[in-house]
């Protein structure tokens, strides 16, 4: 059975080409525009909120200003209670010439330096006391950037000037602190000895202390990259010896 085309049919057959070609075209050119207008929707979206969140920044640099300046100002009012930062030979001439103009004898001096970063651990000794602690009270607190430079002190001398040694060393609290001493009266004199153990807080500049802790946060940051590329690499090597 042989099927013919009448003249209408062929006339159906063109359109339909025609139709389905223009389709074919239009679906290839709208959707990448489509789709190329959905990207720029949303590139369009996160540069609103990048701007927002940039304008917020911008709004609260006062407020940020203001807290830094406060805390600034706290932390020169603190740093005015203890000593700065002294080197060993500082140390001796100070203790040493304390001592001199009381008219005792520094018979030993040993001082042992911190180790830069190893911050102090310091009792609050304005807090509550002891009976009225409860069970979850701290120890200490950490002052951020004050170093302890431990000394042992024996001086000679009479009983009354090495008091007054003492008082003067207490009154230098909290700068200065008695940790412990011991008393000695001679048998051959009427000169006593203190053993002295004091400990010396000294307080680093505050733009130092910042800048260090800058360092050690970006030290801590490319550690834990290292660290992360390397477990990353790790696992790799892992799967590919399993496919082999």
């Amino acid at each position: 059975m042989t099927l013919k085309l009448t003249q209408r049919d062929k006339k159906l057959l063109i359109v339909l080409a025609v139709v389905v070609l223009i389709v074919g075209v239009g679906a290839g050119l709208l959707f990448p525009l489509m789709e190329k207008g959905q990207n720029l929707k949303e590139e369009v979206l996160n540069a609103d909120i990048e701007q927002q969140e940039r304008s917020q920044k911008v709004e609260s640099l006062p407020a940020l200003q203001k807290r830094e300046d406060q805390v600034l100002e706290e932390i020169g009012k603190a740093q005015q209670d203890f000593y700065p930062i002294m080197q060993s030979m500082e140390i001796d001439k100070m203790l040493t010439e304390m001592a001199l103009t009381k008219g005792l004898t520094v018979k030993d001096l040993d001082i042992k330096m911190p180790v830069t970063g190893e911050y102090t651990t310091l009792k609050d000794y304005t807090g509550p006391l002891p009976e009225e602690e409860n069970e979850n009270t701290e120890e200490g607190t950490v002052y951020n950037g004050i170093y302890t430079a431990s000394v042992m002190m024996t001086l000679s001398g009479g009983r009354e000037t090495i008091q007054s040694m003492m008082d003067e060393c207490a009154a230098n609290e909290p700068g200065m602190r008695i940790t412990d001493f011991t008393w000695q009266s001679s048998k051959e004199s009427s000169s006593w000895t203190l053993g002295m153990t004091l400990e010396i807080y000294m307080c680093e500049d505050t733009q130092q202390y910042i800048l260090e802790q800058k360092a050690a946060r970006e030290a801590a940051k490319a550690q834990a990259g290292e660290d992360t590329q390397a477990g990353a690499d790790t696992e790799e090597d892992n799967i590919t010896e399993a496919e082999e």
